[in-house]
Order: structure tokens, then sequence, then C-alpha cells
């Protein structure tokens, strides 16, 4: 919607000088079955709201543009050649590459204690990858065991955990977008269950009970992709003359009732820094 409505306000209204075709898909599967479909009605921009959706893009077309909204790391994930030049069909939004990291600082801040992670990532997702690795770098500085679990749909996350040992892990992380968007409720569930403190990249996960997320404010990236690069995509600009726009902005939002209930104090430092304290 925050996409839509900066549209409307640069001219756009749908079934008159523009036609929207919106598809929710359950999957990797489904997501390449709708890009393909894209390209075979000939529209003439995709805009792809994840990197499973990038992904599943870039497989169907390599001509077609393509905007990004929530890509993560698109260097890594093999979407562009670099920032300031993607040098192909697509470009957007990117989020910050030293995101895993950020997130690890912040646990050690609030559970100065803590030290074991069970870290959920798919290992069909190129992105995925690349988190993994970036967290593992990060682990090891910080002092932080991964344990880590191969998952690509509610089954995998659900076999994560039956193997989960008794104290194996006290944390648990997300290193996959498609888990993180579509499969939460499970994992989160489960670290519940589990007695496990959960990292999001959601703030509405936090309200839900995870311990603290940071992040983007995703409605915001969803307006201001109208104008600096669908407007432009739809008036003829290339994709690869569009550099891409590394997301600066990122907001903190901690649960201080979760954080309680685990026997942890949020210190001051991130009660001043965060954006939204939940009690």
């Amino acid at each position: 919607k925050p996409l839509l409505d900066s549209m409307r306000a640069l001219g756009y209204e749908d079934g008159r000088n523009i036609r929207y075709d919106f598809r929710n898909v359950a999957d990797e599967a489904a997501a390449l079955e709708a890009a393909r479909a894209f390209v075979r009605e000939r529209v003439d921009l995709i805009v792809a709201f994840d990197n499973e959706a990038c992904e599943a893009a870039q497989k169907a077309t390599i001509t077609m543009p393509i905007v990004m909204i929530h890509a993560g790391n698109p260097v890594a994930a093999g979407f562009a050649q670099s920032l300031a030049r993607p040098g192909g069909n697509m470009t957007g939004f990117a989020g910050r590459v030293e995101l895993p990291a950020k997130e690890l600082e912040f646990l050690r801040e609030i559970a100065p204690k803590l030290t074991r992670i069970l870290l959920l990532y798919d290992s069909h997702e190129r992105a995925s990858i690349a988190w993994r690795s970036d967290s593992r770098a990060a682990a090891k500085l910080l002092r932080f065991v991964l344990m880590e679990r191969d998952a690509s749909d509610a089954v995998g996350v659900r076999r994560a955990f039956e193997r989960l040992k008794p104290d194996e892990a006290e944390a648990l992380m997300f290193a996959s977008n498609g888990i993180r968007h579509r499969h939460t409720k499970v994992a989160l569930d489960l670290a519940r269950s589990h007695k496990l403190l959960v990292v999001s990249n959601r703030k509405d996960l936090v309200e839900q009970g995870a311990l603290f997320s940071y992040s983007y404010d995703f409605a915001k990236v969803g307006r201001a992709a109208a104008g600096r690069y669908v407007d432009r995509v739809l008036k003829g600009t290339r994709p690869r003359d569009l550099p891409i726009e590394e997301v600066t902005e990122y907001e903190l939002t901690v649960n201080r009732g979760v954080a309680k209930r685990a026997g942890l104090t949020i210190p001051q430092s991130i009660v001043l820094r965060a954006d939204r304290v939940i009690d």
C-alpha cells in the first residue's frame, strides 16, 4: 500500500494509466511461476519485495526491468555486479551488509552471558548463504556458538527444533528471508516452547514475543521506491543506470517484558537508543 500511495501521488491511477498485478506466493516454486507468468504477459516492470522474489524474477528474465524493494545484500546474492553499477536488469533498495553483526552486537549487550544461538538458514537462498557466512564471522568475534540448521519451509523449521538437544541453544536467529517472512509464527511458537530468545527483523514480531528487532521501515522504503525507481524505469531509465541505494535508517524495537521474563534487564544504553520499548 505505501508503494501504491506514492505511485498515486505521482499521477498513476490503477485502471487508467497503469495496471497492477499482485501475486502473494507461498514458496519458491510459486514465486518462480509468478515471475514466468509476468514474462509471458510481457509486463513493463516487475517489483520484487524480498530476496526469494528477486531470485525468481532473475531466473525468469534477464532483460525485463526488475525493481527490488527489500533485497538483502544484492551483490552477494548475485542480483547486481555492484551497488554503484548494477550492470543488469535489476536495481532498487538493499539492506546493510553488516546487519548480522549488528544483531549479534545488540544481543551481546542485552544478554552478556548468552553464548549459544540456533541459526536457521536456507541453503537454496544465495543471500541466506552470505548471511550465514557473515553471522559466522561476527559470532567468532563476539564469542557466540552457532548451531546452524538448514530449513526452507515450516517442516524444516520443525525438524531443526526436533534435532535440538536440551540446553543446546539459548536464542534463535534467522539467516533466511523466506523463513523470516513466511514461517516466523512456527519458529516463534517453537522458540517459546524451548525457551529461546528470538532476534527478529520485524517490529511486529517483537510485539508477538521476540526479544528485539533491528531493521528499516518497510513502508518507508516502499514509498521511496515509487519515485526513485519505479517511476523512472517506467519512463525509460534502464535499471543498470540507477545505482542501488543502501538503506541507512534502521529502527531498534525492544521487548522489555520478554527480557524480564528471561531474567534480563535491558541496559539503559539500549533503552536510550531504541526507537520503541515494549513493556
